[in-house]
């Protein structure tokens, strides 16, 4: 199990899994750069949505230069499209309403400079990415809690008997109140 030594062996199936995820992430951009024109041509998307479809489900990748320097993944290879979090920011009015304000801005993050830095010239994508952020923790908290929960959560394989003690445990811990005898 997770808690029964083997460090080593976790680490590899950490990295295997995190390397697993990123791999899904890539091949999802992918199918996204192959069909994000088709879709805005047969749609009839905006420029705003163009670019909204760009940002929310491309790996947002700068060129390297012909130095040698390589490619710059703006955001580590996340793809706000396959983030729960992001789900969630979309829903708020405050979210929608910063994405509204960086599109009606008509900033291109992907008009960055090779290894380089958006322009100065963008505070709505800046304030965007600062909700995302909050959303990002906002998500990172509640994951922490539910995990924490989770943890002291007790499980009977038992019968009826352990099953009624676990019970009366679990009141007694909501309602601060000790049964008679214990």
């Amino acid at each position: 199990g997770r808690r029964g030594g083997n460090s080593d062996q976790k680490r590899i199936l950490d990295i295997l899994s995190y390397e697993a995820r990123a791999a899904v992430h890539r091949c999802y951009s992918a199918v996204w750069v192959g069909i994000i024109d088709t879709l805005s041509e047969c749609d009839g998307w905006s420029a705003e949505a163009d670019r909204f479809h760009k940002l929310w489900h491309l790996d947002q990748c700068w060129q390297g230069d012909d130095e040698g320097r390589s490619n710059f993944h703006l955001f580590h290879g996340h793809i706000f499209g396959l983030h729960p979090a992001c789900a969630d920011f979309v829903e708020t009015p405050t979210g929608r309403q910063l994405i509204g304000e960086w599109l009606a801005s008509g900033h291109d993050p992907s008009c960055g400079q090779a290894v380089g830095i958006p322009d100065s010239a963008a505070p709505q994508f800046e304030r965007l990415l600062g909700g995302i952020l909050i959303a990002v923790m906002a998500y990172a908290s509640r994951h922490q809690d539910t995990a924490e929960n989770r943890r002291r959560q007790e499980w009977s394989a038992g019968g009826s008997e352990e099953l009624e003690q676990i019970q009366e445990k679990q009141v007694e811990r909501r309602t601060g109140r000790r049964r008679p005898g214990r």
